[in-house]
């Protein structure tokens, strides 16, 4: 698990846009003004940045950014998240992005994700350690299109990283996927913490 978490800390460190939990606010790449990174009352509030740095892009690499936001915090905690693509010149994803590409925004075109925060549950580790205390969320994902809500498992390791089910945290390589729910019908709460699996405090 130390080398999990000293993933983690290089990733922060050569990460030096934005420092950790102090967020972007105001700093525009590209007509895109990164957000403030705010945390809230919950463990998952603020901003979280994958620690896959994805190299089959087309162009240099790139890195998923996600804001949660919470918006309510009584008698239920509630929000919504909001996606960013991080692309970066050279092949390493260090440095300043060269382009900033938002996927997902309560104002955008796209669609709009929210949650509400639901009773902790138990999870398991992919492969290793079971009886895990996880939080839990609903998801809604709307769009001109799209109208659903999922289920998810959040495992958040001394408030440093934030992991998910595969299903639900899928960033990969070409620097597809985001953070958010995939079923619909059963809450899914076998975590996936392997190295490159998660996402870091931003």
């Amino acid at each position: 698990m130390n080398n999990i978490f000293q993933i983690g800390l290089i990733i922060i460190s050569g990460f030096f846009l934005i420092n950790c939990g102090g967020g972007g606010g105001g700093t525009s790449v590209n007509g895109v003004t990164l957000p403030t990174c705010d945390s809230g009352t919950s463990d998952y509030s603020g901003c979280w940045v994958s620690e896959l740095c994805a190299t089959n892009t087309g162009g240099a690499s790139a890195r998923l950014l996600t804001e949660v936001i919470e918006t309510t915090t009584t008698p239920i905690t509630t929000g919504h998240i909001n996606s960013y693509l991080l692309e970066f010149s050279d092949p390493q994803c260090s440095g300043i992005p060269i382009t900033v590409t938002q996927l997902n925004s309560v104002n955008s075109g796209n669609y709009h994700e929210a949650y509400v925060q639901q009773a902790d549950t138990i999870c398991s580790e992919t492969g290793g350690t079971t009886g895990i205390p996880c939080e839990a969320l609903d998801i809604t994902i709307t769009s001109q299109t799209l109208n659903t809500t999922g289920l998810t498992t959040l495992l958040v390791t001394s408030g440093t990283r934030l992991c998910m089910p595969e299903l639900d945290y899928n960033f990969d390589t070409s620097g597809s996927g985001s953070m958010q729910a995939q079923s619909t019908s059963s809450r899914d709460d076998v975590i996936n913490i392997l190295p490159n699996s998660c996402a870091v405090r931003f």
